[in-house]
């Protein structure tokens, strides 16, 4: 999955039409830096972007018009390609990453693997950095981003809770927030109890894991437990007889 960081300049510029903006947004996720330009054909561009060939070659001709870029014609194996360069919008630091900070993120991946512990990587998001570290955490992406908004509270987690948030809906967890930050809010014991509290005014399923953790019984189970409670129970509902 790839990310890309655009300024709020551009998001609102209404000097380009809908398909330029989508055009120029492609050719700025193409862009290396190590070769100082963006160099997809104009083929590859209709094809990603889901626009004709021909709207892609007016779009681009009123881009460079406009300013936004430059094109540079290269002559290459099959023929001359143009090349794509002096970005207007292009944000110094997206795709270039500091030694320091994979050094660090190393570090850190390396301490995960060796302890098994979760991996938070708000420094490196709030740099205009996102990284892939599904490898090396058991956490999804929205799961990272539901803890990195409890421990923004300065409210110290423990494993157990860790796990127990993924289980958490998002947007009732941004209420939830909201509300422990008016009551100025330091333990996650108040935070879960305004969770059940908005989950419950939005009619939102509170999981059974919580449901445990709240009764003082939850012990994590693997994903592969999880999966097969989840199917031994459906076999249930429809009158499927198991053995344990």
């Amino acid at each position: 999955m790839q990310f890309l960081k655009l300024p709020y300049e551009l998001i609102t510029d209404t000097n380009i039409t809908s398909n330029e903006f989508r055009i120029y947004t492609y050719l700025l996720s193409r862009y290396n830096e190590e070769k100082d330009c963006a160099y997809p054909s104009i083929e590859v561009i209709s094809e990603r972007v889901g626009i004709s060939e021909r709207t892609v070659s007016t779009s681009i001709k009123n881009l460079v018009k406009l300013g936004y870029m430059r094109i540079e014609k290269k002559s290459g194996v099959n023929g001359n390609f143009n090349t794509y360069k002096k970005f207007k919008y292009l944000i110094n630091g997206i795709v270039k990453v500091t030694k320091k900070v994979v050094k660090t993120a190393t570090e850190k991946a390396k301490e995960v693997i060796r302890d098994k512990k979760p991996l938070i990587v708000s420094d490196c998001k709030e740099r205009g950095i996102q990284m892939e570290i599904e490898e090396i955490t058991p956490f999804t992406q929205e799961h990272q981003q539901k803890i990195s908004l409890i421990l923004k509270q300065g409210i110290k987690l423990t494993e157990k809770q860790m796990w127990l948030i993924g289980d958490m809906d998002l947007e009732t967890l941004r209420e939830a927030i909201r509300l422990f930050k008016k009551k100025n809010g330091r333990k996650f014991a108040l935070l879960i109890n305004l969770y059940l509290d908005a989950a419950e005014k939005n009619l939102i399923d509170i999981s059974k894991d919580i449901e445990r953790y709240l009764c003082g019984s939850y012990i994590r189970i693997s994903q592969e437990e999880k999966e097969t409670q989840e199917a031994l129970i459906e076999l249930e509902l429809y009158g499927v007889p198991y053995s344990a």
